[in-house]
């Protein structure tokens, strides 16, 4: 039989998977962009299109918010900036071919 203190626990550890996903959903989507925006810049020389989103990604829908695991998600801007960012990294190290 569950108790309650099992049931307490089982949601945190739910929880922290939860919060864990959503953090890596956001950190792929900046990687891979980042690597999209690489691949278009003329100075790469991979030739187009390249396949990428259609726009900024969109704000985490609100019945995926938790109000204890997921309540800050952040905004669809800033993950756009910080892939630009990213690629503007990956680009500095760029050594052709």
């Amino acid at each position: 039989m569950a108790t309650l203190s099992d049931f307490l626990t089982d949601r945190t550890a739910a929880g922290a998977r939860y919060a864990a996903a959503i953090a890596e959903l956001r950190d792929a989507y900046v990687e891979l962009a980042a690597l999209d925006l690489v691949l278009m810049n003329k100075r790469v020389g991979y030739p187009p299109p390249v396949r990428t989103f259609p726009g900024f990604p969109p704000a985490l829908p609100q019945e995926y918010r938790h109000d204890v695991y997921a309540l800050n998600i952040e905004e669809p801007v800033n993950l756009h900036t910080r892939a630009e960012e990213a690629a503007a990294v990956k680009l500095a190290t760029f050594s052709g071919g």
